[in-house]
């Protein structure tokens, strides 16, 4: 079986050749703003954005979600699609949309759902070159809207990702993120 970080090298370098990576310029950060697992869940989420909101598929990219008794990388929307997650902006022609399954206005993200978020961004940052400054929550665009939670810890959230990638520009010789 393939380790997340495989899968998602595989999955982005094919995506990269069938969608120039320019397109891609923002990371956008949601929150569910529900409970975890049993109140709704990922396919909870895509039901709701293809049978009431009529859309061709769930609106984010990707998701994270506890499932079972550990934090999971799930696929939405394909990256050869417009998102359907911020339609502030332009966000949805040129910004990924990841989804925190949980309510983060009560509570911060567990640590290991963070982390598994911070991978997941440092990926996609590298493979298409998007800065950590343009890492953004969803209230960043709108600010009627609280996403991905007012107890995210943003600000950390991007230097911690910035530090990874200043660890890959140095592993790399030089290769900017």
């Amino acid at each position: 079986m393939a380790s997340s970080e495989e899968f998602l090298e595989h999955f982005i370098y094919f995506h990269k050749r069938l969608r120039p990576p320019s397109k891609w310029e923002w990371i956008v950060l949601h929150h569910s703003k529900t409970k975890d697992g049993k109140t709704v869940s990922w396919g909870a989420i895509r039901r709701f954005h293809t049978k009431v909101r009529g859309w061709a598929s769930i609106g984010y990219h990707f998701g994270i979600e506890l499932l079972r008794d550990q934090y999971e990388i799930l696929l939405g929307r394909s990256l050869l699609m417009d998102g359907a997650h911020c339609k502030e902006k332009g966000l949805n022609r040129n910004g990924i949309g990841i989804c925190l399954v949980g309510d983060f206005d009560i509570a911060p993200p567990p640590e290991e759902q963070l982390e598994l978020a911070l991978k997941l961004c440092e990926w996609l940052c590298v493979e298409f070159e998007i800065p950590p400054s343009r890492v953004i929550g969803h209230g960043e665009a709108a600010p009627w809207k609280t996403c991905p939670g007012l107890k995210f810890p943003l600000e950390e959230f991007r230097t911690r990702l910035a530090e990874r990638l200043d660890e890959r520009l140095d592993l790399r010789g030089g290769r900017k993120a």
